[in-house]
């Protein structure tokens, strides 16, 4: 009896040691980056020349009025774009539009980067919802490059705005992908029903005539809002293997699959799945493993990180709950890397949000898998010590 009570004390003490409780999946840690500025949100991550990742992030000068959880990532935000080195750990401007005060286009509220890594130097893609200095007249897309190699794209013919000035006509640009085999460049907005919630950018020929922006006719309805009510366009990602499959979200929380299986440069009907999945959305992103990660935020207070896995229907899992913490979640972005499984120490998620009071926290969250964990030597020390004592003490006889 004395043995059995024993043994049941010790397992129980080896059950502490060995099993803490865990806020994430097992295998995975959570960290904060917080940056000297205030990061109104995660744009982009790329790998410079030296090999070290750096993440683009949004910030509102002191000549922009900051943004709230309503405005997460949209009009009021990111008239800078700053970079953070993971490696050094140091932070520099990418873009300010201070110094393009003289010009009649600037980036004044970014929303996306899209990073094409097939080019040298290398090509970002930028949504912007506030290209003009009328404030929000429309909204457009920007195409860059660091042309000499000195870490922003701030310099003379660095950046061209590739659509056309049209009141109204992208005012709610939020998202941005570019399928490089193509040359298609697919842009998300806000949509009722009936109305464009992505296009297609094509000016390549014969779709095109090749003049490297894109006129009017070259911009394309590409997916419509099958909806019942209106919904904000989210970001949009590929899926891992296949570019011809865009996966969005939209702020209802439906979750759609498309594909342009018949290549007519539209999605048609029955080119399309379509699931009330989250209770909202906003950021999503493909990991390398094929998992698709989203945030989401509902009025009601709920904010959270989900896994999904694709398929029909897919399967979301609850990834990490923020709503302690979180007024509004903002972009997710994966980092470099081959791999974002548990206990693999390799590719990064990075997230941002808006604190309770509605606030950049000036901080985003960085998630990683984890080294597998191994008792120290201490706990191991001690543990099979009190099995010792214990068992030296009911050795004795009564």
């Amino acid at each position: 009896m004395k043995i059995n009570i024993f043994l049941k004390s010790i397992l129980a003490m080896v059950f502490i040691y060995t099993n803490p409780v865990f806020a994430l999946p097992e295998g995975y840690d959570q960290t904060n980056l917080t940056p000297p500025i205030s990061c109104s949100g995660i744009l982009g991550v790329f790998m410079n020349d030296q090999f070290q990742e750096c993440v683009l992030f949004g910030h509102a000068s002191s000549g922009k009025s900051p943004h709230n959880s309503a405005s997460r990532n949209t009009r009021g935000a990111s008239d800078e774009i700053w970079q953070f080195n993971t490696v050094t750990e140091t932070y520099s401007p990418f873009y300010q539009s201070e110094l393009h005060s003289a010009e009649t286009y600037q980036i004044k509220s970014a929303s996306d980067v899209y990073i094409d890594t097939s080019t040298l130097p290398l090509t970002f893609y930028i949504a912007d919802q506030d290209p003009y200095i009328n404030p929000w007249e429309y909204g457009g897309l920007w195409k860059a490059q660091d042309l000499n190699s000195d870490n922003d794209i701030d310099d003379e013919n660095e950046m061209l705005l590739l659509t056309p000035a049209i009141s109204g006509f992208l005012t709610y640009i939020t998202g941005v992908v570019v399928d490089t085999s193509s040359g298609n460049v697919f842009a998300s907005e806000a949509a009722g029903p009936g109305d464009t919630l992505i296009y297609l950018c094509d000016d390549i020929p014969p779709e095109g005539n090749g003049n490297g922006v894109f006129d009017l006719s070259e911009i394309h309805s590409y997916f419509t809002h099958p909806g019942t009510s209106y919904g904000y366009g989210a970001f949009l990602t590929f899926d891992h293997l296949n570019p011809q499959i865009i996966y969005t979200i939209d702020s209802a929380g439906t979750f759609y699959q498309l594909e342009d299986s018949n290549e007519n440069g539209v999605i048609d009907t029955d080119e399309y799945l379509e699931f009330p999945l989250l209770f909202g959305g906003f950021g999503i992103a493909t990991d390398p493993d094929g998992h698709i990660f989203a945030s989401a935020s509902e009025w009601q207070g709920n904010h959270a990180l989900f896994q999904i896995t694709p398929g029909n229907p897919p399967v979301a899992v609850l990834y990490d709950d923020l709503t302690e913490q979180a007024s509004w979640m903002g972009s997710v972005k994966f980092g470099t890397g081959t791999s974002f499984e548990p206990y693999v120490k390799d590719t990064k998620l990075y997230v941002n949000y808006t604190d309770p009071s509605g606030l950049d926290p000036n901080l985003f969250l960085s998630y990683q898998g984890s080294l597998p964990e191994v008792p120290s030597l201490s706990i191991a020390s001690g543990i099979f010590g009190m099995i010792i004592i214990g068992y030296l003490v009911f050795r004795k006889k009564p």
